[in-house]
């Protein structure tokens, strides 16, 4: 399952995951149901799970989950004891209300960071909400956040507000928050996450990594009282082929931290497909991987479909607008503005010495003027004139208009003068032949060239 992740766990230097299920041993019974298949789904993991995770290289696991319990109070308490037995830190649940007060705010150090680790569910299935609130037999095994209509709200968000104050009395340099909930299979946060989101961040949270959904949310930067938060919504299943739910897709959240000034700078997602093979287990696979040729001899023309579907899943979903599967990348990096593009290679060969570069560059400025071709919004997100920025000298400037046409060009004419270049080099005219219609198009050749 970690073959084509590992890498990127074990070189974070905080590796974080939800380790959503119990290891409540053989006798209790391994998970057998599936999502709507008419069983009773109650996950148990062998203990070799949990050396699998240990393995690839996770630093700390989250067990706050609605998984918890599914093979009871003993089957959660187990699942503590297998963890410390394979050597995994974990956060989450607890084996008593005195392990709860003295370990709920977890803090790590890293790197020379110090983070408080703060982890929250919404529930566990098979008890209710006072059963986890109050019950003696199981409120002490793990920490609830509730939903804001709920009569327990007030109570428990002031709950959550000291554990707070505990973690800002441990003087981190970072306050992490492991929440659990949301809509399963809704690809952007609902109600009661945004509620709490917003709770956590007024409570201080700098980093937000959520989960629960079972589908890939977005992840972003914002700025909130003079601070910087990083919320990632929901990550998806690590591996899952509920493709009629999108659940095939997947992502690896990164945080970006400089370390002198203590500040969230970025992040990026490493977007994945779950290659599910006849036999073994499933994997999820990075979007690079399948794009570089890497199982041709091993995934069906299907697959690769469903591949090119999954990248705009993703991208759709976490940045707001579809990629193409030629802009797939290993890391797509974002920042508090949003998707931060990589520049693509520059051309090999010289050609500063061709006339079109001469005259570009003994220009001063030039502005490149067009249609979706220069502005990218075609062509993978990259302007066709890219490869070449690093032989212009110039200033660059590209004013350019997605299914621009000539008669575009004139509409917009005080606009593209405005840049004052000293050269203008257009790119238009494909879309006057494409579309041929009067009230937009040039219909003749010589009207095209009139207008431009």
């Amino acid at each position: 399952m970690f073959e084509f992740t590992r890498e990127y766990i074990q070189s974070a230097d905080l590796a974080i995951g939800v380790f959503e299920g119990p290891m409540a041993g053989q006798e209790a019974g391994y998970s057998t149901s599936n999502y709507e298949d008419g069983k009773t789904l109650a996950l148990n993991y062998p203990d070799s799970f949990g050396e699998a995770v240990k393995r690839a290289g996770f630093d700390l696991v989250t067990t706050a989950n609605n998984h918890l319990l599914d093979k009871g109070r003993d089957g959660a308490l187990r699942t503590l004891d297998a963890l410390d037995r394979i050597g995994l830190p974990h956060t989450g649940s607890y084996r008593s209300q005195d392990d709860k007060d003295a370990h709920s705010v977890r803090l790590i150090e890293k790197g020379g960071l110090k983070f408080a680790v703060l982890s929250y569910t919404f529930g566990s299935n098979g008890y209710s909400e006072d059963d986890l609130l109050h019950s003696e037999d199981v409120s002490f095994l793990t920490s609830l956040i509730v939903s804001p209509s709920s009569k327990n709200f007030e109570a428990v968000k002031e709950s959550v507000r000291r554990d707070f104050d505990r973690a800002k009395s441990l003087s981190p340099d970072f306050i992490v928050v492991l929440p659990h909930m949301g809509e399963q299979f809704l690809m952007k946060p609902d109600e009661y996450q945004l509620a709490w989101g917003e709770i956590f961040r007024d409570f201080g949270a700098d980093i937000i990594l959520a989960d629960h959904p079972h589908a890939v949310q977005p992840a972003e930067i914002s700025t909130f009282n003079n601070r910087k938060v990083f919320t990632a919504w929901c990550p998806g299943n690590y591996a899952n082929i509920y493709r009629e739910y999108n659940g095939d897709a997947s992502i690896l959240v990164e945080v970006y931290i400089d370390r002198n000034n203590r500040e969230i700078i970025g992040g990026s997602i490493i977007p994945m497909w779950t290659c599910a093979q006849m036999s073994g287990n499933y994997r999820p696979v990075p979007l690079s991987v399948i794009a570089g040729g890497e199982l041709s001899a091993s995934l069906t023309t299907y697959d690769l479909a469903r591949a090119e579907e999954v990248c705009r899943v993703i991208s759709s979903t976490v940045f707001g607008h579809a990629f193409n599967f030629d802009m797939v990348r290993e890391r797509w990096h974002f920042d508090e503005r949003g998707y931060v593009r990589e520049k693509v290679s520059p051309l090999a060969a010289d050609v500063r010495e061709s006339r079109f570069m001469r005259l570009v560059n003994s220009a001063g400025s030039v502005c490149f003027v067009g249609d979706s071709v220069t502005q990218g919004s075609r062509n993978g997100g990259y302007p066709y004139y890219e490869p070449l920025e690093g032989q212009i000298t110039a200033e660059i400037h590209n004013v350019s208009f997605g299914g621009g046409t000539v008669k575009t060009l004139i509409e917009h004419a005080d606009e593209i003068a405005s840049t004052g270049a000293g050269l203008y080099v257009v790119a238009v005219g494909t879309n006057d032949v494409r579309y041929y219609n009067p009230s937009t198009c040039a219909m003749t050749p010589g009207e095209y060239v009139s207008r431009l």
